[in-house]
């Protein structure tokens, strides 16, 4: 009896330090999966920020330039931008299977969204305003085992990933479709999302992310919904944004919606240039972010990597 009990206890202490064992691991390869992830580029955020109040139209560094563009008003009086004030904060859920992964990102910015409105013959500020915000993002990440090292920084890498969609909190605007593409070729990219965000879903191959020709002309359309739109029309800015971030690399341009139907369009070229991973963000910020002071910040992005093709 004393037997059947000592083996009985042995046969538990075998199973318990087992599964001790297959946790740790567990937990050894969730952690190093999450360090992976958040060194990734492909994740960055940089170019949302535009350091505070700017142009509509603005440069830093030689990238690009808008062609044909009007607004119904005086633009050339704005100024407006994002200044993230905070370090922006990542959750990151896991799935893992035995040699895939997928993550999905959560991550919140915090900052100041500024508007300044100026004389343009004196150069003076004739008002101005600045708003707290909070916008969260979400981005989907493939991962694969590539390798048996038992360290698993060294054996996963991640190998395909979703376009980013941010929201401010409690925003009313949503970005329907995008569409990029070089005159006279059929070389671009085409997006939609649903009410389900199954842009989430579609994942782009590491190695098959756009390349865009520096000097190419680029047709691009963003097709939005706006539920409570402000009185004037077109009621929204929507804007391009390429680059890496403020200081370094980065434009802002604005796309018209010609006809009041919610499809914004416009021409990008891309000079050449010598840099590492870009980003793209397309960029859409309610009227009355801007021309309301009590109205919150209404925004929402798309946002992606890309490399420039030589």
């Amino acid at each position: 009896m004393k037997r059947t009990i000592a083996l009985f206890i042995l046969s538990f202490m075998f199973v318990w330090l087992s599964s001790c064992d297959t946790a740790k691991n567990s937990d050894n390869l969730s952690a190093a999966l999450k360090e992976i992830i958040e060194e990734d580029e492909v994740i960055s955020l940089d170019a949302l920020d535009d350091g505070g109040a700017q142009e509509l139209t603005y440069d830093y560094g030689s990238l690009a330039k808008a062609v044909g563009d009007t607004l119904p008003v005086n633009f050339r009086q704005v100024r407006f931008g994002r200044k993230i004030t905070a370090k922006p904060t990542r959750e990151i859920e896991l799935n893992i299977a035995e040699t895939t992964a997928v993550a999905l990102v959560t991550t919140t910015v915090t900052g100041k969204f500024k508007v300044v409105f100026v004389d343009t013959v004196q150069h003076t500020a004739i008002d101005s305003v600045t708003k707290d915000f909070t916008e969260i993002s979400y981005q989907k990440l493939k991962l694969q085992k590539v390798r048996n090292t038992d360290n698993p920084k060294k054996d996963w890498r991640v190998v395909a990933v979703s376009p980013i969609i941010g929201r401010t909190v409690g925003n009313t605007i949503e970005i329907k479709s995008f569409s990029l593409k070089l005159r006279n070729s059929d070389e671009g990219l085409e997006l939609a999302n649903d009410a389900n965000d199954s842009l989430l879903d579609h994942f782009i191959d590491r190695q098959s992310l756009i390349k865009l020709r520096p000097n190419g002309a680029y047709n691009i359309t963003i097709a939005i919904e706006n539920t409570q739109p402000f009185y004037q029309e077109p009621g929204e800015f929507v804007t391009v944004n390429f680059g890496i971030k403020m200081g370094v690399l980065k434009f802002r341009r604005p796309l018209l919606d010609q006809d009041n139907d919610n499809i914004y369009t416009g021409v990008i070229m891309l000079h050449g240039h010598r840099s590492p991973m870009c980003r793209l963000f397309l960029d859409v910020i309610d009227y009355a972010s801007i021309f309301v002071k009590s109205a919150p910040f209404n925004a929402t992005f798309w946002a992606f990597p890309h490399w420039v093709k030589y």
